[in-house]
């Protein structure tokens, strides 16, 4: 009987510093929907990107920025992804051009201008003919030039 109430509590406290560990480790892809809040924390050994929608690291950025500093200056577009949608009985209803905060020009650079650039958008009839889906997606920009 002893050996059953000892199994038990050993798993009760393998569960718990589970539940409770600081740290999740992942072989392979990770997919999420939704969105991440890293809660200000900061988003380490992220490698050079190789897909457009990948993300940037520093080292990475200052290597573009060292790379494009011939006397015309150069320039780079930093962006933000966003996505509206809206569901309703309306047809004429639209979900609106949606925006989000790009990063900031790095050190060294200034920026030019920004914008919205509408990448998608779509809709239909849906939900059994009762309701009407729109959506819009795309990028808020930001564009820099080097000092």
């Amino acid at each position: 009987m002893s050996i059953i109430n000892n199994t038990k509590y050993i798993s009760f406290a393998l569960m718990i510093g589970f539940v409770f560990s600081q740290e999740l480790e992942v072989e392979g892809n990770l997919k999420v929907s939704g969105s991440i809040d890293a809660s200000a924390q900061r988003i380490v050994n992220v490698g050079d990107p190789i897909d457009n929608t990948d993300a940037v690291n520093l080292q990475y950025l200052t290597n573009l920025s060292s790379n494009n500093s011939s006397s015309t200056g150069g320039t780079i577009v930093l962006k933000c992804p966003w996505f509206t949608q809206s569901i309703s009985s309306n047809e004429s209803a639209n979900p609106g051009i949606g925006s989000c905060e790009p990063p900031e020009c790095p050190l060294g650079w200034s920026e030019i201008t920004s914008y919205n650039e509408v990448t998608g958008a779509g809709g239909g009839n849906a939900y059994n003919n009762s309701s009407w889906e729109k959506y819009f997606l795309g990028n808020s920009c930001r564009v820099c030039e080097k000092d």
